[in-house]
């Protein structure tokens, strides 16, 4: 999924060079994709989690492990708190992207076990870090990405933007 974003963003704005799985001091996780434009640095986050799915797509055969656990909606959360401190102080862009076929993350708990990333649901955010933290409420939106044959044949994803601009006056 990185390389083909990658691709993407290279077809998309062609004199963008793209970097992938950089470590900076800056920020203390890993950024799956990296580029500037005009001026602006973008932080790209992806997460994938699947259930198990066996099925035939275009005459092949698809059989993805099942990795997703209900530790995935935190580690989303996670990858956001990330987000704010990557675009703070600076004029940035970030994205949490998380594409699954593991319905109970998009589908409301039956029972509340702490914050959770199912669909029209709205997180308060952390607890601010510093006095000028950008923690913010986050409300997230599940889209459909495909739908395959088979038991957990659908894939949806939710994307999470943190932006800052910071404008410097002489």
């Amino acid at each position: 999924m990185r390389l083909a974003l990658a691709r993407l963003i290279r077809l998309l704005f062609q004199e963008t060079a793209i970097l992938t799985e950089i470590k900076s001091d800056l920020f203390s996780r890993r950024i799956d994709l990296y580029y500037e434009r005009s001026g602006t640095s973008v932080g790209i986050l992806l997460r994938y989690p699947t259930r198990r799915l066996w099925t035939y797509w275009d005459d092949e055969l698809y059989n993805l492990p099942g990795n997703s656990s209900r530790a995935e909606g935190q580690k989303y959360l996670e990858d956001i708190r990330s987000l704010e401190q990557f675009v703070y102080g600076r004029r940035a862009v970030g994205y949490a992207i998380i594409l699954t076929n593991d319905h109970l993350l998009w589908t409301k708990p039956l029972e509340s076990i702490g914050p959770s990333i199912h669909h029209g649901s709205t997180y308060l955010g952390h607890k601010p870090a510093c006095e000028n933290s950008l923690s913010s409420p986050y409300s997230f939106h599940w889209q459909t990405y495909s739908q395959l044959d088979g038991e957990n044949g659908w894939f949806r994803y939710c994307v999470t933007v943190r932006s800052r601009m910071v404008y410097l006056y002489k």
